[in-house]
């Protein structure tokens, strides 16, 4: 998950706007990568970037469901593995 647990939780839309604008931020990178890999404006189109990004942030959504809020912020520490 890229924002705190709780950005997907709330019920009362408190934090909709930045939900929104992780929404923004997954579609324009992936017209910034499909367009710096030589698809067209038209083809991008037809990716159906929107949907997909709804996609991510429903599944991150889940995500913050099933997560231990009492141990979240040990998921998201980087553990070296050696």
């Amino acid at each position: 998950m890229v924002l705190p647990r709780d950005f997907y939780l709330a019920d009362d839309g408190s934090y909709d706007v930045y939900l929104e604008a992780y929404k923004n931020f997954i579609v324009d990178s992936a017209r910034v990568i499909a367009s710096a890999n030589g698809v067209t404006n038209p083809q991008i189109g037809l990716l159906d970037l929107e949907g997909k990004a709804n996609e991510i942030i429903a599944l991150e959504t889940a995500l913050a469901g099933v997560s231990d809020p009492d141990n979240f912020a040990a998921l998201r520490r980087p553990r070296v593995v050696t």
